[in-house]
């Protein structure tokens, strides 16, 4: 009976189970598509980046812009990937370049959201191609809810697609008040607009020209036609006779490339000579005008690439590297058929092997801008707990930006800039810096005026520093307190409310004993009349001792960065810098055991994060320093005779002894222990530094450790009793006694040597 009431419920079992089946599996096929792909992703834990990029449709050269971005994007994942900083996950990228088609543009975003390992898109230079993009599938691309890392510049073209942001800052939210602000605080009151007709970034500057409020109005407002680059000459003679005849005092334009050249040789033709405020790169408009010299002020807004100032965080990299990563030239493409047909055309200058040259430094700021993307998307999703899906990251990571990298409460420090985003535009928040190129002068500076955001997120005028510090001595260089004196002059234009005591010397020594900085100032000259001084000017002579930050990898043979670093005393009063022009900068200064190799003026962004505990609200204050620097390689003279020369002599007397009779095996091993000590003894008497990682000093010292280790090894071989009755060993060991340690302490000297010049920067063109 139990037997049978066993194979009953056995059947029934197997009644049921071919009934739950197909419901299980019909449940299964009923959940929806993205949560299977979510959890598959998670099982993965390898997430996809999509880089959007666009090279030139002819493809005659690779740019360097693109380049640089594939190098520093690569390497920024490298780093994540092997730090293990991503709780688990790994990242991967895809490269999708568009050859400035907004139909393969489309193609690339539909195929990178089709993707269910891709967790976010980077990129999208052009904003004529990405209104077509968004005007096609913008609402795919909002439904997705992949965050998008843009760079778009016109914000408008994404407002309806919550998680679309842009490395650009906006056109409304940051250029414009400022222009607005220079209007007001100039006391311009018939200002003119020149754009381009029919086209949506022109459009978007004009029309908000004119609703700026507390500023004067726009009198003339002409939208010209560009084809090819170019106006019509009797269109442009008409605008420009036009603006004549209502007067106006100030004149923006937004055309343009060569269009900004020509407006520029139209209006000096027709003796217009107010200032113009030029959207793109005045220096280029005016030199590709073929106008020496303009009738009146140029202005323009600058993001980057600061006149007479580099990123110093972008300077120490370089130093610290070799410069051979940093080179980002456009490179020819020989197999483009624009080379057979004669489209393609050989550059001026040839291919560019200036680090510092402006067009590689912006490929390298491009590049990094990009990397900084990746960094700032992996740093929202690196505490998500392991398990969690693609699409609760996708969440996470715009969630994120709105939050703790909102413009006010937070920034992501990127490798060499801060960034934050407006919550309402999801723009880069960064105000612009004004450069100027007064008029019957021949470079472009920092306007006197510049611009902030404070909290409240209105606009505080600031002033420009016009500084320059001339070095007259640097000395007493202590490797292991890090700290060295100078003694120079310092000199500040434009600074009627500002003396010396606002100014924090931000690395300065601070003496242990009385907590205080040890430097003393004297004053020469504090501003008023003056015949041998210019006027408004304040001159202090300043001998103090400060702090550096050395790399001792290359020691003896090294090169350092000695900076002296600036900033205002009190934050809540910041200001800029503006040093001379390079040329006009004085290059001689004494230095004790060290030789100058370059000099330059570096600023960089740091901030603090204030956290008012009463309401648990935080937020960010931005301040500014300038560092004027000097790099600096050691004098190895002294090296050579007290430490290089001794332990040639030292391996010379102990390689020599390898030819005594081994009979008088004692008088060699003596002579080459005697060689080992007095080396081991010739390391412990000479100074030190204190460094983390072996010096090429420690390294030098450990082939000779090495040889004459060797050397004592293969001599007590050669007397040995197994060795004495097998000739072809002994033959052997001689050989390698005798040729085998010169070429092997040869090819590990010149290795050593050879991986440490005088610092890679030295020896590269940077000046």
């Amino acid at each position: 009976m139990l037997f049978a009431s066993f194979n009953a419920v056995r059947a029934l079992s197997r009644r049921a189970s071919l009934l739950v089946l197909p419901l299980a599996l019909l449940a299964l096929a009923s959940q929806p598509q993205t949560a299977r792909a979510d959890e598959a992703q998670a099982a993965t834990g390898t997430y996809d980046i999509s880089v959007l990029l666009s090279s030139p449709e002819d493809q005659c050269f690779s740019p360097g812009n693109n380049r640089a971005i594939r190098d520093f994007v690569k390497r920024r994942v490298a780093e994540l990937n092997s730090s293990h900083a991503l709780n688990g996950r790994k990242l991967s990228v895809t490269f999708r370049d568009d050859f400035q088609n907004a139909q393969t543009s489309i193609e690339n975003v539909r195929s990178a959201m089709r993707d269910p390992q891709t967790l976010a898109l980077v990129g999208m230079p052009g904003w004529r191609r990405a209104a077509d993009v968004f005007k096609q599938i913008g609402k795919e691309i909002g439904d997705s809810k992949i965050p998008f890392m843009s760079d778009i510049s016109v914000n408008s073209i994404f407002k309806d697609q919550t998680n679309v942001f842009t490395m650009r800052a906006s056109q409304e939210e940051e250029r414009l008040p400022v222009i607005g602000r220079i209007l007001k605080d100039q006391k311009f009151q018939r200002p003119a607009f020149i754009g381009v007709k029919d086209e949506e970034n022109s459009n978007v500057l004009g029309e908000g020209l004119k609703s700026l409020r507390d500023t004067p109005p726009i009198v003339a407002d002409h939208r010209l036609v560009v084809k090819d680059n170019k106006i019509d000459p009797a269109e442009l003679t008409a605008a420009i006779a036009d603006l004549k005849a209502k007067d106006v005092d100030m004149v923006i334009i937004a055309l343009g490339g060569d269009s900004n050249a020509q407006t520029l040789r139209e209006a000096t033709n027709a003796g217009l000579g107010v200032p113009f405020f030029i959207f793109g790169n005045l220096e280029n408009a005016l030199k590709n005008s073929g106008l020496k010299e303009f009738p009146g002020d140029l202005y323009q807004l600058a993001f980057d690439g600061l006149p007479g100032l580099y990123n110093e965080r972008l300077r120490q990299q370089i130093l610290r590297n070799d410069t051979a990563t940093w080179l980002f030239p456009d490179r020819k493409r020989t197999l483009s058929s624009g080379w057979l047909t004669g489209k393609c055309k050989e550059p001026d200058g040839g291919e560019n092997e200036n680090v510092l040259d402006p067009a590689n430094l912006r490929a390298i700021s491009r590049g990094t801008q990009y990397a900084d993307m990746i960094g700032l998307i992996a740093s929202l999703i690196k505490e998500a707990p392991a398990n969690e899906g693609v699409n609760s990251l996708r969440q996470r990571v715009v969630e994120g930006i709105g939050t703790a990298y909102a413009t006010g409460l937070g920034m992501y420090q990127g490798e060499y800039d801060n960034w934050s985003f407006r919550p309402d535009s999801r723009t880069a928040s960064r105000t612009p810096v004004i450069i100027i190129r007064p008029r019957g002068t021949q470079s472009v500076r920092l306007a006197p005026d510049q611009y902030v955001r404070v909290r409240n997120d209105s606009l505080r005028r600031i002033q420009t520093l016009y500084m320059d510090i001339d070095l007259i001595r640097l000395h007493r260089v202590d490797d292991k307190e890090k700290s060295f004196f100078a003694d120079f002059y310092l000199s500040v234009i434009n600074s009627d409310k500002l003396s010396i005591a606002n100014i924090d010397f931000a690395n300065a020594y601070i003496d242990p004993e009385n907590n205080g900085p040890q430097f003393t100032v004297t004053p020469l000259h504090e501003g008023g009349q003056s015949d041998a001084y210019p006027e408004g000017s304040k001159i202090y002579k300043v001998s103090g001792k400060f702090n550096f930050k050395p790399d001792f990898s290359r020691f003896p043979f090294d090169t350092q960065l000695f900076s002296i670093d600036v900033q205002r005393k009190s934050g809540d009063l910041p200001f800029v810098i503006q040093p001379p022009s390079r040329d006009l900068r004085d290059k001689v200064a004494d230095t004790e055991g060290w030789a100058i190799a370059d000099q330059y003026v570096g600023y960089d962004e740091d901030f603090i994060s204030v956290i008012d505990t009463r309401g648990d609200t935080k937020s960010v204050v931005p301040f500014y320093k300038g560092s004027y620097s000097w790099i600096m390689t050691r004098e190895a003279t002294d090296y050579y005779l007290q430490v290089v020369i001794p332990l040639a002599f030292i391996l010379i007397v102990a390689y020599l002894s390898i030819f005594i009779p081994k009979e008088n095996f004692e008088a060699i091993v003596t002579i080459q222990v005697t060689a080992l000590l007095s080396a081991v003894a010739l390391y412990l008497s000479i100074p030190k530094v204190a460094s983390d990682t072996a010096t090429v000093s420690d390294r030098i010292f450990l082939v000779d450790y090495l040889a004459v280790s060797l050397m004592i090894g293969l001599s007590i071989l050669r007397v040995s009793e197994y060795i004495k009755n097998r000739p072809k060993y002994a033959r052997a060991i001689d050989i390698v006694h005798i040729l085998g340690i010169p070429i092997l302490v040869g090819v590990l000297v010149v290795y050593i040597l050879g991986q440490s010049p005088a610092q890679t920067m030295s020896t590269a063109r940077f000046m």
